[in-house]
């Protein structure tokens, strides 16, 4: 959750809001993993008192003989949300989005776009129905093409063919669960 260098500040809600957004996607009491660079430590207690959350801070014990240097963290932290059964970024960030791309390589669980400024669904069909397209003002957005294009043609070939990249189709039949 990007709260500090961030310049769109559109994406700034509470933690309320976010996790109202994101319960429908959640299982009750399932541990989540925040990559973020919000500094007040209080500002996740609305979603503390429902979800155990960890955040890089929890594990320094366990790391304290390894020496991590500060500019690989934030990586590191992108492996990590890759790798959980779902990802829930903000928008317009490219650490979410490179996320994104990263669990579309890995074929994670769910790789469909989860925005915590976005009511998400418990219904898949209606989640899929949701997915940003990237164009025009929506460029930004992380583009499942890269990834879908990997496994059905071999990277950076679509088998001349020209039409739209990604359908309905495509995203319900990718692997999934709840």
């Amino acid at each position: 959750i990007r709260r500090n260098d961030l310049q769109y500040k559109k994406v700034f809600i509470s933690a309320q809001a976010t996790l109202a957004n994101t319960a429908p996607l959640l299982r009750p009491s399932e541990p989540l993993y925040l990559a973020t660079d919000e500094t007040s430590p209080s500002f996740f207690n609305a979603i503390r008192q429902h979800h155990p959350v960890y955040q890089w801070s929890n594990f320094s014990h366990v790391l304290q003989n390894v020496n991590v240097p500060r500019k690989l963290i934030g990586c590191i932290e992108q492996v990590i949300c890759a790798m959980g059964r779902v990802f829930i970024g903000t928008k317009l960030s490219t650490f979410s989005a490179y996320i994104t791309r990263l669990r579309g390589y890995i074929q994670a669980p769910d790789t469909l776009i989860y925005f915590h400024t976005e009511r998400a669904s418990s219904n898949r069909s209606e989640n899929v129905r949701r997915q940003p397209i990237p164009r025009g003002q929506n460029y930004m957005t992380e583009d499942p093409a890269i990834w879908l294009d990997t496994r059905s043609h071999g990277a950076g070939n679509n088998g001349g063919n020209d039409k739209r990249w990604r359908s309905l189709e495509q995203l319900q039949s990718a692997p999934h669960s709840y």
